[in-house]
C-alpha cells in the first residue's frame, strides 16, 4: 500500500540540481572517469540509447511500479496493446484502457499504465533520429475498426522488423517506417479527436510537461503552480477531479519514482540520491521515501536486487 508524506514547499536550499536521467551522448570522453562520472554511466543500461521491441511484460521485470507509477522516459515508447484491460494516465488525463490501443509516449512524457494480469502488448522504444518525424504530443487511440487495426498492425509489424534487422539501410528503414506510422497517428487523431483541448485540458497537460521538467529541482507544488500562471488550490482541485489525486501526489509520484529508479539501476548511496532530487538532507529523503514508499530505501534496493537474482 503506497503512504503519501507531505513535500515541503522547497526541500533545498541550494540551487536546483540538474535533472539525473539525461541524455550524455554529447560528454567528451574521458581516459580516467570520476566516481561521479562512473555512477552516470552505469545508469545507461536503463536509460534506453538503442531502439528496441520487447513484450509489455518486459518493462515491469522487477516491478509493477516500473510502468504503473507516474514518470517519464528519456526516449520515445510506442505501445500496441492487443488483449486486456488497464488504466492509463497521459497529457493530464486518465483512460481505461482496453485491447487495440495504441500509445505513443515522446521522450520526457509524463505518463502511468497500469494493467491487468491477462494484457498482452508489444513496445518499441525509438532512438531521438527515428523519432523525428513521430508526433511531439503524447498519443492515446482506441482502434475500433478492424481494417484500421490491420493498417496499424502492418506499420508496427514493419518498424518492429526492421529495428531487429542488422543490416545496410537499417536506420533509413526504421525512420521511413517511423514516418509512415507517424503520418497514421495523424490521421486517426483528427479523426477522433475533432474538438479543441478545453482550458482544464490544457492546464493539466500544462502540469505534466511542467512536473517533468522541474520535478528533480526541490520545488513544492506552489512553485509549479506559478509556472503554470494558477494557483495551487485550483491546480490540486483541478487534478483531483482529473485524475484523483492531489497535484502534490502526482509530484511526489514522480520523485519517488525517480528515487526507486536511481537505489535500482545504480550504486548511488541515499545520500547521493537525496542531493540529486533537491531533499534538504539524506535523513528527510530517508523518511519521505519510507512514508511514500512503504520501505526504507535500503531494503528496496536489496529486494529489488533478490528479484534481479531471481530472474
Amino acid at each position: 500500500m503506497t503512504h503519501t508524506a507531505p513535500l515541503p514547499s522547497s526541500v533545498h536550499t541550494t540551487p536546483p540540481k540538474a535533472r539525473p536521467l539525461t541524455n550524455q551522448a554529447d560528454k567528451p570522453a574521458q581516459l580516467r572517469p570520476s566516481d561521479a562520472d562512473l555512477n552516470r554511466v552505469e545508469r545507461e543500461p536503463c536509460v534506453e540509447s538503442v531502439a528496441f521491441v520487447r513484450p509489455l511484460k518486459h518493462l515491469t521485470h522487477d516491478g509493477a511500479w516500473r510502468l504503473a507509477v507516474l514518470h517519464d522516459r528519456p526516449q520515445a515508447h510506442l505501445f500496441w496493446i492487443t488483449k486486456g484491460q488497464g488504466t492509463l494516465i497521459l497529457d493530464g488525463v486518465k483512460q481505461g484502457l482496453s485491447g487495440h490501443t495504441v500509445i505513443y509516449v515522446p521522450k520526457g512524457a509524463l505518463f502511468a499504465l497500469t494493467t491487468t494480469p491477462g494484457v498482452f502488448g508489444t513496445v518499441v522504444g525509438l532512438r531521438d533520429e527515428h523519432a523525428r518525424y513521430m508526433p511531439t504530443k503524447p498519443v492515446a487511440l482506441r482502434v475500433i475498426d478492424m481494417g484500421e487495426q490491420r493498417s496499424f498492425a502492418a506499420h508496427f509489424d514493419n518498424l518492429s522488423r526492421e529495428i531487429n534487422t542488422q543490416s545496410e539501410g537499417q536506420d533509413v528503414a526504421v525512420m521511413a517506417h517511423a514516418m509512415l506510422t507517424s503520418v497514421w497517428l495523424a490521421r486517426q487523431t483528427l479523426s477522433q479527436n475533432a474538438t479543441k483541448p478545453s482550458a482544464k485540458e490544457r492546464i493539466m497537460s500544462c502540469l505534466f510537461e511542467t512536473v517533468s521538467e522541474h520535478f528533480a529541482e526541490g520545488q513544492g507544488i506552489g512553485a509549479i503552480a506559478d509556472r503554470i500562471g494558477v494557483t495551487p488550490t485550483h491546480l490540486s482541485r483541478l487534478c483531483n477531479a482529473t485524475l484523483g489525486l492531489s497535484s502534490s501526489k502526482l509530484l511526489a509520484d514522480r520523485i519517488f519514482y525517480e528515487a526507486r529508479a536511481l537505489l535500482a539501476d545504480t550504486r548511488l548511496t541515499a545520500s547521493d540520491i537525496s542531493k540529486q532530487l533537491g531533499f534538504s538532507s539524506p535523513a528527510y529523503f530517508t523518511r519521505a521515501f519510507q512514508a511514500h514508499v512503504g520501505q526504507t530505501p535500503s531494503a528496496f534496493r536489496a529486494e529489488g536486487a533478490q528479484i534481479s537474482k531471481v530472474a
